[in-house]
């Protein structure tokens, strides 16, 4: 499979069930930011930056509460330990292949882990090459934070038309 099939037939295949369930909760999480009083653009930057729904609750929720920045940092970190293992899993299937990858690029590929993500690539890697997996993982990756991203805006714009007691 060519890098660039590889990329479009990840985006494909993101473009189903998983964009919808990630959707549906990003849906909510922008309603949650949005009658928390958070711009679109830290609802954003949050979705990109933490890209866990679980850290992202857990940002509100200390920043609500008007925590150190410090203890806020230490508690999304904490959310998010549970990824160590699933990227120490991951990454080793990615290396190798025709192509040497930068420390750089491992780091980048690493943030875009999710348990989604995750699973559709372990599933997914056992049929492709090397070379293809890295393309494959980003296109299916790029996806999924796109449509969180975009359910996120549209969940925050919702929240001004629903009635209070819906909010």
């Amino acid at each position: 499979m060519s890098p660039h099939h590889a990329l479009r037939a990840g985006a494909r295949e993101a473009l189903g069930v998983p964009a919808a369930v990630l959707g549906a909760g990003f849906l909510g999480y922008g309603s949650l930011a949005g009658d928390a009083g958070y711009s679109i653009w830290l609802t954003l930057t949050a979705t990109l930056a933490i890209w866990a729904l679980p850290g992202q609750l857990v940002l509100m929720e200390m920043h609500a509460r008007e925590a150190a920045f410090l203890a806020t940092v230490f508690a999304v970190s904490l959310s998010a330990a549970r990824f160590l293992p699933m990227t120490l899993t991951l990454m080793p299937l990615m290396r190798g292949g025709s192509r040497v990858r930068r420390l750089w690029q491992f780091l980048l590929a690493a943030q875009l882990v999710s348990m989604t993500t995750w699973a559709v690539a372990m599933r997914r890697f056992e049929d492709m090459d090397i070379d293809a997996r890295w393309n494959f993982f980003l296109g299916f990756s790029a996806i999924c934070i796109a449509s969180s991203m975009l359910f996120a805006v549209i969940g925050q714009l919702l929240i001004g038309a629903l009635p209070p007691l819906a909010r």
